[in-house]
């Protein structure tokens, strides 16, 4: 058995958020089969330890979330359910899942990549998936609305970069075991993150370069909309399949992740 156990330098997030913007909603330049495999096969590099399976997130990301060998060590996103999210019981999952769920447009991107990884660590890897796209949906609507490069978001900008790479190390991979799951989980969170939309990107404390916030995020709604149909559309192509599946195995993911 693997278990991740990584952090990233301020550097090494800077060069994360540098190839993110190359990526951006609009203009995408990146190939959907470069792409993909970035997103999927990250954790097949990171764990270098074997071929054995993948069972638990274990990362740290300051001063937010740690944990190691599938247990919380430490939890700071949310006074409603840190403790709940550390206790490492289904019930207590459940019940600050139900907190979020309750009032999720004032949650946190950090807490909804807790949720994320905790799920996982629990076994319920499809609610990972969901709970992943869901937080990476809102820091990217976020980025496009509000501007993150002021100085005052340099933690928050940094975490979240972080709990990117970390944690799609892991859920990535495991969600294209199925691509069909994957790409209805996918639906269900973006029609999650359109319903629940975070109330801090309209906040006139932070400053953003739109004049008009409802219509900038309406634009990268649309935008994220775009991208999730491109890549439906690539896994229709049976040689772009194939291509995928012959990472995959050259990757060894199916056997870390698909059990």
């Amino acid at each position: 058995m693997i278990r991740v156990r990584a952090a990233l330098t301020n550097l090494n997030i800077k060069r994360l958020f540098d190839k993110l913007r190359k990526i951006k909603l609009k203009g995408e330049k990146m190939k959907i089969l470069r792409f993909l495999a970035a997103l999927c096969f990250g954790a097949a590099a990171a764990s270098a330890a074997g071929d054995g399976k993948v069972t638990s997130i274990d990362i740290y990301v300051t001063p937010y979330y740690s944990a190691n060998a599938g247990k919380a060590e430490h939890v700071k996103v949310y006074d409603k359910i840190d403790g709940l999210l550390k206790s490492g019981t289904l019930e207590d999952f459940r019940s600050a899942e139900k907190i979020v769920q309750d009032a999720p447009q004032t949650v946190t991107p950090m807490t909804l990549f807790v949720l994320s990884a905790r799920a996982y660590d629990l076994g319920l890897r499809d609610e990972a998936v969901f709970w992943f796209y869901n937080a990476k949906n809102r820091a990217i609507l976020l980025r496009e609305v509000i501007n993150l490069d002021d100085d005052k978001f340099f933690e928050v900008k940094s975490a979240i970069g972080a709990f990117i790479k970390l944690v799609g190390d892991v859920v990535n991979p495991y969600a294209f075991c199925d691509i069909k799951k994957q790409q209805d989980i996918a639906a269900k969170s973006l029609e999650w993150s359109k319903a629940n939309v975070y109330e801090a990107m309209f906040l006139p404390e932070f400053a953003s370069p739109h004049a008009d916030r409802k219509a900038a995020l309406a634009k990268a709604i649309e935008a994220l909309e775009t991208r999730a149909q491109k890549e439906k559309d690539y896994f229709l192509n049976e040689e772009n399949l194939a291509k995928f599946k012959a990472m995959r195995k050259q990757n060894k993911a199916d056997e870390r992740f698909c059990f």
